[in-house]
């Protein structure tokens, strides 16, 4: 009896917010000073955003573009022990590479850059020097990775 109205959900976040809350502030709520109750008003969103910016400051809009810095990183399964490595340590072209559960001596390091004419990254052994590819240009998952000259 209130009225409503359509939203357009572009995120987790705001899903779970209006899953928690799924009530949208009218004009007059909008309008209100907190802590004033409005005829029909609902509370539920503008509450949480009212609470979140009291306690935390402004609300920042979403970034849209998040790079991973160029460096060098080492590449280390976050669920377990495991890094990113080429077989045997090799630096032949055309190397596979596997993953190896870290023994307490020093994971192989990778540079990481960043291409900013077309947005991809490379991957380069900073011990081999040779660049992380997909055997055969597959596209598929699970394709195996080699160590290559170019990227």
């Amino acid at each position: 009896t209130c009225g409503g109205s359509n939203v357009s959900i572009q995120n987790l976040a705001t899903a779970a917010l209006y899953d928690y809350t799924p009530y949208q502030p009218n004009a007059a709520v909008l309008a209100a000073p907190m802590g004033t109750t409005v005829t029909c008003g609902a509370y539920g969103n503008i509450n949480f955003y009212r609470y979140f910016t009291s306690w935390f400051g402004a609300a920042v809009l979403p970034v849209s573009n998040v790079y991973i810095q160029n460096g060098v990183y080492s590449l280390k399964n976050q669920n377990s022990s495991t890094y990113l490595n080429v077989a045997n340590g090799s630096s032949i072209p055309g190397a596979k590479i596997w993953i190896y559960h870290a023994d307490g001596t020093t994971a192989e390091n990778w540079l990481i850059t960043r291409n900013p004419s077309n947005g991809y990254y490379s991957l380069q052994n900073v011990g081999s020097g040779n660049y992380l590819d997909v055997t055969d240009g597959n596209l598929n998952p699970g394709a195996q990775l080699q160590s290559w000259t170019g990227n």
